[in-house]
């Protein structure tokens, strides 16, 4: 019963923060061109909640039962998500700009962009599977195969 309610807080103070940066990474990306140190942070800063979201995946898993019983965890996961696709679109334009004018080379950002814009997808992407098992944990491997590929 402890390690269910610390992992309830853990995932609900987790959706909450990670809306909150998803917010903050776009409106970074509002009005200028990102720097490489920038890229890095926010790649690092994915990362870090791409691995936080996949170990509360397993740990759910393993007590397989609904963490999420109101939907509040799921609501601000869906919206942490929506923010992740906003913010892998807008990298996405803005290195189209970019590479268009020239700039990416230049510049020497051209392989952070892209990795910033595979990093924001895999996160995405995992955020979509946590706000699944937060309210039904996948109880096959068929489940958790149609999760990552699309038939």
């Amino acid at each position: 019963m402890i390690e269910l309610n610390k992992l309830h807080t853990d995932l609900h103070t987790f959706s909450l923060e990670i809306v909150a940066e998803s917010v903050r990474n776009l409106d970074l990306l509002k009005d200028a061109q990102p720097t490489q140190s920038q890229l890095n942070r926010l790649i690092a800063q994915m990362t870090a909640d791409a691995a936080f979201a996949s170990k509360s995946i397993v740990a759910i898993q393993n007590l397989n039962i609904p963490i999420d019983i109101d939907g509040s965890i799921s609501e601000r996961l869906q919206k942490a998500q929506n923010n992740t696709n906003k913010l892998c679109d807008r990298l996405g334009f803005m290195y189209k700009a970019s590479e268009g004018v020239g700039r990416l080379t230049r510049s020497g950002i051209e392989y952070t962009f892209t990795e910033a814009i595979a990093t924001a997808d895999n996160l995405h992407d995992i955020l979509g599977i946590l706000r699944t098992v937060v309210s039904k944990p996948i109880q096959s491997t068929e489940e958790w195969i149609s999760k990552f590929f699309v038939a």
